[in-house]
């Protein structure tokens, strides 16, 4: 009961976590898009003559970006939830390869990810976030296009990666649905390749090849000096 516990109270505050980035994040996004708003009819609300540079950029720019935003949080979460099932999952990689190999914050150590269900929810937070800061340079983008040339389609650049955020919203019930297919995921891995269902600690079996080596060495040593008597 009392692990219980303790693991609710490590999943209600990482939710609260992620919930607080992501409303910043938006909220960054909407503040940002008022001062457009506000500013734009300050300009005189016409449109400039010409080709609307900006704000084609701008839109190339966001569809070059989903075309990341939905290949990248997948292709990590897929990574990460093999490493955990065959139990070489480690925590806390140093920047830049952190984004790449499962970052979960400096210097984290493995005992703070007791459980399946701790390190898959690491994951979550970081392919989440790698996901809001690629939707984040867009929306920015839309923004900056619709204050200089007034394009109506500029909004649609920055209405886009709102919704996304607004659909990506890490909510309790969207999390525990992917923590429970990405659990499944696991255990679909274990089971077709034999591997335990709580696999070893892989620091515990680093430590244990180390000591592996060093008896090894010590052994080589004591047979030189057997010879050289």
């Amino acid at each position: 009961m009392h692990e219980t516990n303790a693991s609710d109270r490590r999943f209600n505050a990482r939710i609260r976590t992620l919930q607080i980035v992501a409303s910043t994040l938006l909220v960054g996004v909407l503040v940002f898009l008022g001062i457009v708003l506000f500013l734009r009819p300050g300009q005189g609300g016409a449109r400039l003559p010409g080709t609307p540079v900006v704000s084609c950029t701008a839109l190339v720019f966001l569809v070059s970006v989903l075309a990341v935003w939905f290949f990248l949080p997948a292709h990590l979460a897929k990574r990460q939830v093999r490493k955990i099932a065959d139990g070489t999952w480690i925590p806390g990689s140093p920047y830049p390869y952190s984004l790449y190999w499962g970052w979960a914050g400096p210097g984290l150590p493995l005992a703070a990810f007791p459980t399946d269900a701790d390190k898959l929810l690491a994951v979550f937070q970081t392919t989440s976030l790698v996901g809001w800061a690629l939707l984040n340079g867009p929306a920015f983008m839309g923004c900056i296009a619709y204050l200089l040339e007034g394009e109506p389609f500029a909004l649609g650049v920055i209405g886009v990666p709102v919704l996304l955020f607004l659909v990506t919203f890490p909510t309790r019930g969207r999390i525990s649905r992917w923590l429970a297919e990405q659990q499944a995921r696991v255990n679909e891995i274990r089971q077709g390749e034999g591997l335990p269902a709580v696999p070893s600690n892989p620091v515990d079996a680093e430590i244990r090849q180390l000591k592996e080596r060093i008896a090894e060495l010590e052994a080589q040593k004591e047979e030189c000096g057997d010879e050289s008597l």
